[in-house]
């Protein structure tokens, strides 16, 4: 469905000479058309598990803390669509039972010393590379820092926020397992 969705918008924008007529170009943006459908499909879904639950804000919170440090940050990326979808969807609907059921009972501190766990992990880590999608330079300087940067915002905001915290940290938490994964795996390769 990504694919055909994607192929369909790219080809529309070809024959419409939208899109330069080489075929690289076509290919750059089918895959960038690909991403996108994705990254909606994936966004909408846990909006969506967020109303049903009735934690829609959480799901928001969740959202603007996780994606933007995943795009710099890197990690564990599934080897199709679906399999992504359904470890996304895994990771929220775990982020909202263990949120559930640690939100109530007073762990404010603790989670926020296993959120400065999770910072400095990422921190230092980051930015785990894709084997099929290798760095220069320049861009791993750069994504550290965006890496740095959004980690701090996110620590801050766990720090400062009573509400919507644990959605925060969680999304911290996933992404330092994301890249832990990553770099296992590089490590077998």
């Amino acid at each position: 469905m990504i694919k055909s969705s994607a192929n369909k918008v790219t080809s529309f924008l070809y024959c419409n000479n939208y899109i330069d007529s080489a075929k690289y170009d076509y290919e750059v943006y089918l895959y960038g058309f690909e991403i996108l459908v994705a990254s909606i499909l994936n966004s909408v879904a846990i909006l969506l598990i967020g109303l049903l639950f009735d934690r829609f804000i959480h799901s928001v919170v969740f959202l603007i803390c996780y994606c933007p440090l995943r795009q710099f940050a890197g990690g564990y990326h599934a080897d199709t669509y679906k399999r992504c979808f359904f470890i996304f969807i895994c990771i929220f609907l775990l982020t909202i039972f263990l949120s559930n059921n640690l939100g109530n009972i007073g762990l404010r501190h603790l989670i926020i010393l296993f959120s400065t766990l999770n910072c400095i992990s990422i921190c230092i880590l980051s930015p785990v590379e894709h084997v099929n999608n290798p760095l220069t330079d320049v861009e791993r300087i750069k994504y550290k820092k965006n890496t740095r940067l959004i980690t701090i915002l996110i620590f801050l905001f766990i720090v400062i926020n009573k509400n919507y915290f644990i959605y925060s940290a969680f999304a911290l938490f996933w992404i330092n397992i994301m890249m832990n994964i990553a770099l296992i795996k590089n490590r077998g390769k």
